[in-house]
């Protein structure tokens, strides 16, 4: 008999909602575990022994019942559970794993130190995954413990991101994004905005706000989507990375298809991780030559008498100078491989460049912001620095270009 047939007529102490305790054991040894007949999980290599629970429902236990499996290690600290629901032919499974954030001081006060906790997991019905979840909560070891928590929830097609802060005594201080998301794509629309006052309605409703949270891996393509929604161009070009060390960031082709293509090139020149800021600035400069370049060809046709009027091919009165000589240096373009000198120097070149630039400060002031609303977040709390591009040096030169670069009024 297995160890879950043996006290599954243990039946105790019926509740008021015709709810049973079943079974209950703790520390049962890990070898154990693969008595219990669940194939499709693993005990987790740091689990030391696992506690066994069982609730019967609705006074059927053979047929609604809960199985809760909770994994710890040898200090006693839950490093995993399972919960598995079963309403007759249907079962609900619900896995979070358990892990504690490393302590560190808080970004403010050196005196401030921080613990945390991060649960990831995932919810099947059925067999059918229905969503995704993290959870990471950080607290100060202050008298009066601040406490910072971030949660992220993934669907089919939703993803909803909550950053909230609180403190006892005070207003607890929040904001709520929902995003409709796409199957076969990173594009994404913010469908609600839930805030807790005006400060987090700016952080909220930031269009690089969502890029921002995601994970590393992830950056490009949604970083790119924000720019598109930001900058609002006729066409959205297509986006594609590639890895090649060859010390170009990234280009743009306007012949690839009909709407034109931009490229990321994923690596620095020594192969490491590019930075999300110096990502930013290249895939804000690529898609300006894609924006700009749209913009002179309907200047070019509203001066060949194709339109009646600016309005109707999208270019405002700021629009027109800026078009006008992007346009004639456009067609004089200077490749880089014939004179890169004069090839920097080019009209169609410094545009794009101070677009990426202006990227880049509105990321640094997003940044900003939300350290200055939540200064006792964990480094890892949104998500994990370790995969982030560390020991590129491109941030560096990235900050040098944006302080010492040409800005719009000097064109």
């Amino acid at each position: 008999m297995s160890v879950v047939n043996k006290f599954s007529k243990a039946v105790l102490n019926f509740t008021k909602k015709s709810d049973a305790l079943v079974r209950k054991q703790t520390g049962i040894k890990i070898s154990e575990f693969a008595k219990e007949g669940l194939q499709e999980f693993n005990a987790p290599k740091n689990a030391t022994y696992y506690d066994a629970i069982k609730i019967g429902h609705k006074n059927n236990v053979d047929e609604n019942f809960t199985d809760i499996f909770i994994f710890r290690d040898e200090n006693g600290n839950i490093v995993k559970k399972i919960t598995l629901k079963t309403e007759g032919q249907n079962q609900k499974q619900t896995v979070k794993m358990f892990e504690d954030l490393f302590p560190c001081d808080t970004e403010y006060d050196e005196n401030i130190y921080l613990v945390g906790k991060k649960v990831v997991g995932y919810e099947r019905e059925n067999g059918k995954m229905t969503k995704c979840f993290e959870q990471t909560i950080a607290k100060t070891d202050t008298e009066n413990p601040i406490i910072t928590i971030f949660k992220r929830i993934i669907g089919d097609d939703v993803e909803i991101n909550r950053l909230a802060q609180h403190e006892k005594g005070k207003k607890s201080k929040f904001f709520e994004n929902t995003y409709q998301t796409y199957k076969y794509s990173d594009d994404f629309e913010l469908v609600e905005s839930k805030v807790s006052d005006e400060r987090m309605k700016e952080i909220s409703e930031h269009p690089y706000i969502y890029p921002m949270m995601a994970k590393y891996k992830k950056f490009i393509q949604k970083m790119f989507h924000a720019v598109d929604k930001d900058k609002r161009a006729i066409l959205t070009p297509e986006i594609k990375t590639f890895k090649d060390p060859n010390g170009h960031s990234g280009y743009y082709s306007p012949y690839d298809n009909v709407m034109g293509t931009v490229y990321i090139n994923k690596v620095d020149k020594h192969g490491h991780k590019r930075p999300r800021e110096s990502l930013t600035r290249t895939i804000a400069h690529e898609y300006g030559h894609h924006d700009w370049g749209i913009k002179a060809e309907s200047y070019k046709e509203y001066k060949e008498g194709l339109y009646t009027s600016l309005e109707e091919v999208g270019l405002t009165p700021d629009d027109i100078k800026l078009a006008e000589k992007y346009l004639k240096s456009h067609d004089n373009y200077i490749r880089p491989e014939d004179n890169y000198r004069e090839y920097e120097r080019q009209f169609a070149e410094r545009l794009p460049k101070v677009e990426g630039r202006e990227a880049v400060e509105r990321y640094r002031d997003l940044e900003r912001k939300l350290s200055e609303e939540f200064p006792n977040k964990h480094p890892n709390q949104i998500y994990p620095i370790s995969n982030e591009g560390n020991e590129s040096s491109e941030d560096f030169f990235t900050m040098i270009d944006s302080i010492m670069g040409e800005k719009r009024q000097e064109l």
